[in-house]
């Protein structure tokens, strides 16, 4: 079985392979426990929230001149599909700020992205106007 940053690199690195197929580049960097990053949360964000385990993710644009690196995290000891559902919701949104708002992933004949849902348990990019217009996994099987 691999080990948890393996499976976690792996789902990222599908989720934008799908998402690069608006032509951009990402790739992920690292991933590393929270515990094991710089990045931490001031105590009064913490006020009153429950202490949440994940993974922080890091990528990058391989296709820039100057690579800015971005996180997102992986919320471990919650449902498999909210958490893969939750990182690719804000893998996109990292996406569609770096391109200055282009629909990613595009739903097919709209104008605007599809969105991350978790639909009979499993996690999927839908069109936000009509789900059965367009409904894809967001990590296909294999």
């Amino acid at each position: 079985m691999p080990a948890p940053e393996d499976e976690i690199h792996r789902l990222a690195q599908a989720i934008l392979d799908r998402l690069g197929q608006s032509g951009q580049s990402w790739h992920v960097t690292e991933t590393a426990p929270v515990g094991r990053t710089p990045f931490r949360m001031p105590e009064e964000a913490l006020d009153g929230v429950a202490a949440v385990e994940s993974e922080v993710v890091f990528i990058a644009d391989s296709a820039a001149e100057q690579p800015e690196t971005l996180a997102a995290h992986f919320t471990l000891g919650v449902d498999r599909a909210e958490a893969v559902m939750s990182l690719a919701s804000q893998l996109q949104d990292h996406l569609i700020e770096a391109s200055s708002g282009d629909p990613i992933p595009p739903c097919p004949g709209h104008q605007h992205p599809l969105v991350a849902h978790v639909v009979a348990g499993e996690p999927v990019w839908e069109c936000p106007k009509s789900p059965v217009h367009h409904r894809e996994l967001i990590v296909p099987p294999g």
